[in-house]
């Protein structure tokens, strides 16, 4: 509700290796890992206050009586209706930086036309002091065995999202 201008700039770093392929058993593995330090600036700007208007109380609801409005009043509409619930979106800035760090680890597993992508991803971040732990799982199986029909699917945890809700 109202005009809302958010703005984000990050300074990025990152370090990813890649492990020499190598067999075990029926199974061929190309391991990898990596690292990732951010530094973010988040802004974001409500320049005036809005509203939002809720729950309809029709004039037949009240006994005896006709509703009677300011003319001024947005939320009421004389001998027809108010709204009884309104909410409220205050103006206001806020800026957060943060420094977020993160590792992962990753094995790509192929045996014949199955390939696993099992792996964890580790961060943290300097706002909230949260540590979050991300397993990923993700398979493919090529059907038709030459590449040109995959099935893909997996399961994976993400953490991110806006800390401008909790500034």
């Amino acid at each position: 509700f109202g005009n809302i201008d958010q703005s984000e700039e990050d300074l990025q770093l990152n370090a990813n290796f890649l492990f020499s392929e190598f067999s075990y058993g029926n199974t061929s593995h190309l391991g990898k890992i990596g690292t990732e330090i951010t530094r973010s600036t988040q802004t974001y700007s409500r320049e005036e206050t809005s509203y939002a208007y809720n729950t309809p109380i029709p004039d037949s609801a009240i006994p005896d009586s006709s509703i009677t409005c300011d003319s001024t009043d947005p939320a009421c509409i004389t001998n027809e209706q108010y709204f009884d619930t309104r909410q409220v979106f205050e103006q206001g800035k806020s800026q957060v930086e943060l420094v977020t760090i993160a590792a992962y680890i990753q094995d790509s597993v192929v045996w014949k036309r199955l390939e696993l992508f099992p792996g964890l991803r580790v961060s943290y971040d300097d706002y909230l002091y949260n540590t979050n732990i991300a397993p990923r799982f993700a398979t493919s199986y090529d059907i038709t065995g030459n590449g040109s029909t995959v099935l893909f699917g997996g399961k994976n945890r993400y953490y991110s999202g806006t800390l401008l809700t909790y500034k």
